[in-house]
């Protein structure tokens, strides 16, 4: 009798709550850039701009990294050079280019604050990548998109207007050829992000060349 009233208590006991799981142990996985979080993935297509809203800015450009003219900065691949490049590489002169700020050529719109990774050289080795859409006050259809890429970190999102001059990311490396800045310009609003290289160059333009017939006396 004692034994069954035992097994009745058993019985009519509550389970007891199981131990709440551990939560698991936070990613040591290295990344290849300096600062540890991945941003959210942000993107914005070409359709999602009203090109002819926006506003007209004054045709005075700058570089994006040194000064205004470019100076504290220099140029380690030139626009179509042998490896038929399609942009720029900039670096700052005489001192570590990682981290050094990049500013945004005039005014305009975010159009691409995306991490687009390190698939390599074949895929454009792209990184973290910035687009920004001008337009600019020379005439009556006149715009320009600038692309930043290989940045260590984006500090604009997607849609933000910008300002001449205005820190849009940190130079950074992708993984492929050391820190430096790829600066692109595009006078075609329809190009798709490519691969950097290629010997058709319609809908883009020489970057140094282009802002230094745009320059003015503003020192900002």
């Amino acid at each position: 009798m004692r034994c069954l009233a035992g097994l009745l208590l058993c019985a009519c006991a509550s389970p007891s709550t199981p131990p709440p799981e551990a939560a698991p142990a936070p990613s040591t996985t290295a990344t290849p850039y300096a600062d540890p979080v991945r941003p959210p993935k942000r993107h914005l297509g070409r359709a999602s701009v009203e090109m002819y809203s926006l506003p007209r800015e004054p045709t005075c450009l700058r570089f994006p990294l040194g000064d205004a003219d470019g100076q504290g900065a220099r140029k380690t691949q030139e626009f179509q050079s042998a490896r038929k490049h399609l942009g720029e590489d900039w670096v700052v002169d005489g001192a570590k280019s990682r981290g050094a700020p990049i500013h945004a050529i005039t005014g305009g719109y975010v159009t691409d604050a995306y991490d687009y990774g390190s698939a390599g050289p074949e895929e454009g080795c792209w990184g973290r990548v910035v687009r920004i859409v001008h337009r600019l006050d020379e005439g009556e259809h006149v715009w320009v998109e600038s692309l930043y890429a290989h940045l260590l970190t984006i500090d604009v999102e997607l849609g933000q207007r910008v300002e001449r001059g205005q820190v849009i990311g940190t130079v950074g490396d992708a993984g492929c050829s050391g820190d430096h800045l790829h600066w692109e310009l595009r006078d075609s609003m329809n190009l798709p992000l490519g691969h950097g290289y290629g010997s058709d160059t319609t809908g883009y333009v020489e970057p140094s060349v282009y802002v230094a017939a745009r320059r003015c006396e503003d020192p900002a």
